[in-house]
């Protein structure tokens, strides 16, 4: 005799739980597709082939994301934000922290996150993405001089402005470039040298 067995659904039992379940669905969503993003390219991965990866039907894609433009700014998004959090974390609550000790603590945030940055930058750089990324990169960069700027007028250095201008851009350069390579030797002596010199003297 044969026995039919019924699928069994598993119903959330409360809106908290709801969040939880849609939560862990984004999330696999957003790590799925930064795999194949980064391996196959941006514009040859379609939204269909991110949902069958992730083990959810295509349909539902849409109920977390607008779409694949909408997916890859949300998955730059939420990185560049990990990185404010982590950073925000180490550093004590003053209004203006040193600026050694938020870039220790970038450094080490990067770190900390070495594999998908790895994999984000792989994509950013792709054609038809580097607009986007672009976008969010200047915003990071405008953010990090305005708080340079403001630590070097305090402390007197002659040129805050253009000093915040030349630390924001050798921090740009190391951080594409230990996301890609992951060589911290090269940039523990960047940080010994070159920028602990741009902290302490400006230009």
């Amino acid at each position: 005799m044969n026995v039919q067995t019924k699928e069994v659904v598993y119903i959330p039992k409360s809106k908290e739980q709801f969040e939880e379940i849609r939560e862990k669905s984004r999330s696999i969503i957003m790590k799925t597709a930064l795999k194949l993003f980064s391996a196959n390219g941006y514009h040859a991965t379609s939204i269909s082939a991110i949902a069958k990866e992730a083990g959810i039907a295509a349909g539902l894609m849409y109920n977390y994301f607008k779409g694949k433009e909408d997916l890859l700014v949300k998955i730059i998004e939420e990185r560049f934000l990990d990185l404010n959090r982590y950073i925000s974390e180490q550093l004590p609550d003053e209004p203006i922290p040193d600026i050694g000790e938020i870039i220790d603590a970038t450094l080490k945030g990067i770190d900390s996150m070495k594999d998908s940055w790895k994999l984000l930058i792989s994509i950013m750089f792709q054609p038809d993405v580097s607009q986007i990324a672009t976008e969010w990169i200047g915003k990071l960069s405008l953010h990090q001089q305005e708080i340079y700027e403001k630590y070097y007028v305090i402390k007197g250095i002659k040129n805050p402005k253009e000093s915040a201008q030349a630390l924001s851009a050798v921090m740009h350069g190391i951080f594409l470039s230990y996301a890609h390579s992951g060589d911290s030797a090269e940039v523990r002596l960047l940080r010994n040298t070159v920028i602990k010199t741009l902290i302490e003297k400006g230009i």
